[in-house]
């Protein structure tokens, strides 16, 4: 056994060189999915963090639309109670003046034969 087959020797150098390419080439590979995954890491970070932003713009304006409804709401009732009382106003208006107006406006006397 001490003698060395150099076909052995041959195929054996080949083999660990085969082997170390192969261990390169899962190093780099490696080394690329790393980075890969810790690029894809901080856009998901910087995702999150958009989304969250996001999130809190909706809600506040979310908010600022319920505040103006309301304030809309208000001015349409408002609008309508000073309608209300122009209306009314105009309405009382009218009734004085029907009942005031006759009284103190002379009424012609008839004349007895009936014309005018």
């Amino acid at each position: 056994m001490a003698v060395r087959l150099p076909r052995l020797e041959k195929e054996l150098t080949e083999a660990k060189s085969l082997l170390a390419n192969a261990r390169e080439t899962a190093n780099s590979e490696k080394d690329g999915l790393v980075s890969s995954l810790e690029a894809r890491n901080k856009q998901i970070a910087e995702l999150e963090q958009n989304y969250s932003d996001i999130s809190s713009q909706l809600t506040s304006s979310q908010t600022e639309i319920r505040e103006l409804r309301a304030k809309l709401d208000t001015q349409k009732e408002d609008l309508l109670l000073r309608y209300f009382m122009y209306g009314g106003g105009v309405a009382g208006a009218g009734l004085l003046f029907g009942l005031i107006l006759p009284h103190i406006i002379p009424r012609r006397k008839k004349s007895p034969n009936g014309w005018a």
